[in-house]
């Protein structure tokens, strides 16, 4: 069994590249439009549990890359579509390197949790959770601030 405790919220935005398709059509993109274009998908890479999809729709064709830098890569090359952090989109977006296009019913906010194995708590898990609990590293790792630690401290 895991351990879990929530630590905060995640934006997300779907984005594409300037070139692609779906950037021409006007907002807000229905699912329909969206199946009808190739989704990138970064891999799940967890280890001991099972694997994960999340915003891809039911038979759309989708690449998948090994992790978030080739996603991000991939979305502004117009290999395919997809949602990407805020905190990784919007420089791309602020260069014109890739658009942000609004989807029907979408939800930008995900949930994001600590989870770790309790049987394997030694004193580096614990330092490593006492870090991750910290409000200033929180805002840091969910994009809520620019830098860490924070300047008044």
């Amino acid at each position: 069994l895991l351990a879990v405790e929530p630590m905060g919220s995640f934006e997300f935005v779907f984005v594409v590249s300037p070139d692609h398709p779906l950037a021409a059509l006007p907002d807000p993109l229905s699912a329909q439009d969206i199946l009808q274009h190739r989704a990138v998908s970064a891999a799940d890479t967890s280890r001991n549990l099972p694997p994960r999809t999340s915003g891809l729709l039911d038979g759309q064709d989708t690449l998948t890359v090994p992790g978030m830098r080739a996603k991000v890569a991939a979305q502004i090359a117009g290999l395919g579509a997809g949602y990407l952090p805020v905190l990784w989109a919007a420089p791309h977006i602020a260069a014109g390197r890739l658009v942000k296009k609004e989807i029907e019913g979408s939800k930008s906010l995900t949930n994001v949790y600590l989870a770790w194995h309790p049987r394997q708590a030694g004193k580096a898990l614990k330092w490593f959770l006492d870090r991750l609990r910290e409000k200033a590293v929180q805002h840091y790792v969910l994009g809520e601030s620019g830098t860490y630690p924070p300047a008044d401290g």
